[in-house]
């Protein structure tokens, strides 16, 4: 009968999750900063039928390997919607990895252990949050999870060489995913520690061990060197420049050398773990002695745990920090959590740091809706730089606030339920809320369509359309080729180029924004379009060109075609 409850619990939470990860698909458009470039660079490559090397507006896209683009195309493929697409991939990293996580500890220790893993998993924003974007995170999560599962079930569960490959084979597809997915092996120093004289009938540390970097980086040739070989023998200077800026640029000099994004040492610590973290990184804080008893004594916790700080401490030393780098320390220390949990559950402190949790959690919700209450009745003055979003918190207002007083409601009703239970339940709940009802409602202000209807309804059906400091999401809603003068160029560049293009032909418009740096234009007599991702959108006509421009040392453009077949459903 146990067993069957066990069971029960355990189908309604991957269910629930199942549910959550996929509520809201095809519901919004992908979103800034990084959702409308990636679903755009996927979009191209199904258009262009060119896989190995990514464009964007038709200009080759050099800052990311291109796995994670493969992996939305796919979808797309699949069905038919790149609405539904742009999220897939994300999703179901995000459910893969939870059953790893469950699995594992379920493995190492029991059910009881792999339950609460799995609970804390779900119940750390940051966890869901990457789950339910199209960034490529969760997919990096999800390789160096399954780097760890390798290592671990061969090293400590002695269940053979085939799984410390396939963790060996999924580094590398994390490589070629976003550069960092060789950091599982960063546990072969906790594993050299405390498990170098492990005995298994297999005797883990012998030579095919070391074949694992062997084979990682086996995975990564199968797309360097095609690459590597079409650029050596293309003769295009835009293809070595690809080469050389994702091999050096976007991996060792924005590790070493990082030009944004730039955070103090202490910034995870202070910054993100404190809330995107919350509750994990608070219950083992304020587990003080026993959790470090926990770690002490148990080599697997201690492997897990040391191997999650060596991730943190490796994305601490660079300068360049984004509160996503540390995501892939998450599921590994989830597991520490529910070891170190279960022990404080027995104990007073337990208790007091469950009732703490509850306490915050409460307090957060209803301070919501004391806030949003005060401005929805305009007890308090929305920011100006916000107004332009009035009436979407109007139309927001309500489902969230009535979200949140049956939170609190079920947190009073469930209060004497373990605390991991309640907030997991808390944040499923509060996501389908956010992808059924919030997305909608959002998504006409995060999108730029109404800025290109009126372009749409401006220009002459035969006039051309050039784009200077764009976002990718604009392409998403054009209804024409389109010119673009690098992307990658200084905004100085690109208005040399663009001032250049127009002055070769009549009817050719020029469409920008505040954000760039404005030469060789006015904006006298410009067509304001509105504003959008907060900023004023402007088009540049012939007359809005100044009598004279320097001219471009080297003149580029970059084409793209919109295509009714390829978009969004």
């Amino acid at each position: 009968m146990q067993i069957k409850a066990e069971q029960k619990w355990l189908f309604i939470v991957f269910v629930a999750l199942a549910v959550v990860l996929v509520a809201g698909l095809g519901l919004r458009f992908p979103w800034p900063a990084d959702e409308p470039r990636f679903a755009q660079v996927a979009r191209e490559m199904l258009q262009s039928g060119q896989w190995l090397f990514p464009s964007r507006a038709g200009e080759y896209y050099p800052d990311k390997p291109p796995v994670f683009m493969w992996l939305i195309a796919v979808f797309y493929q699949l069905t038919g919607n790149l609405k539904v697409a742009f999220l897939l991939p994300s999703a179901f990293a995000g459910f893969l990895t939870a059953y790893m996580v469950y699995d594992l500890s379920k493995r190492l220790y029991d059910h009881k252990v792999a339950f609460t893993a799995l609970l804390i998993l779900i119940a750390t924003p940051q966890f869901l949050i990457q789950a339910k974007t199209a960034q490529i995170d969760m997919t990096l999560c999800f390789f160096t999870t399954v780097g760890c599962y390798g290592m671990v079930r061969y090293f400590i569960l002695g269940n053979g060489l085939r799984w410390l490959y396939l963790g060996a084979s999924a580094m590398g597809l994390g490589i070629i995913t976003k550069g960092v997915g060789f950091l599982p092996l960063l546990m072969f120093i906790p594993l050299l520690v405390w498990f170098r004289n492990y005995q298994t009938p297999h005797r883990p540390w012998n030579a095919l061990v070391w074949l694992t970097p062997v084979i990682m980086l086996a995975v990564v040739a199968l797309w360097l060197l095609p690459m590597l070989h079409i650029v050596d023998n293309s003769g295009s200077a835009d293809l070595v420049s690809y080469k050389n800026n994702i091999l050096f640029k976007q991996t060792a000099e924005r590790y070493a050398n990082a030009w944004h994004h730039i955070k103090p040492w202490y910034y995870y610590i202070s910054q993100v773990m404190p809330f995107l973290w919350l509750p994990l990184f608070i219950m083992l804080l304020a587990g003080g002695r026993t959790t470090l008893d926990v770690i002490k004594q148990d080599k697997v916790v201690k492997t897990l745990f040391v191997w999650a700080i060596l991730v943190v401490v490796f994305f601490s030393i660079s300068a360049g920090k984004r509160a996503v780098y540390i995501l892939p320390a998450l599921p590994m220390l989830s597991i520490v959590g529910a070891v170190c949990w279960l022990r404080l559950t027995k104990m007073e402190l337990g208790r007091w740091i469950s009732q703490a949790l509850w306490t915050i959690y409460v307090l957060l919700m209803v301070i919501a809706i004391i806030l949003l209450s005060a401005f929805y009745f305009g007890l308090l003055d929305i920011p100006q730089k916000n107004l332009v979003y009035k009436p979407l918190f109007e139309q927001a207002y309500w489902p969230v606030v009535i979200a949140s007083i049956v939170g609190v409601g079920f947190c009073i009703w469930q209060r004497k339920k373990d605390i991991f239970i309640q907030l997991s339940t808390l944040t499923i709940g509060a996501w389908l809320v956010t992808a059924l009802l919030i997305w909608p409602a959002i998504d006409p202000y995060r999108t730029p369509e109404k800025i290109m209807k009126k372009v749409a309804q401006t220009l002459p059906q035969d006039s051309e359309l050039g784009l200077v400091k764009f976002k990718e999401q604009l392409l998403m809603f054009v209804d024409r080729p389109v010119t673009q003068f690098s992307y990658l160029a200084p905004d100085k560049v690109q208005f040399e180029r663009a001032w250049q293009w127009q002055a070769q032909q009549e009817n050719r418009y020029i469409l920008t924004s505040s954000e760039a740096s404005l030469s060789c234009y006015t904006l006298k007599g410009a067509i304001h379009l509105g504003e959008a991702h907060r900023r004023q959108w402007y088009l540049l006509s012939d007359k809005q060109r100044l009598s004279t421009c320097p001219k471009p040392s080297v003149m580029k453009t970059y084409h793209y075609t919109p295509s009714s077949q390829i978009g969004f459903q």
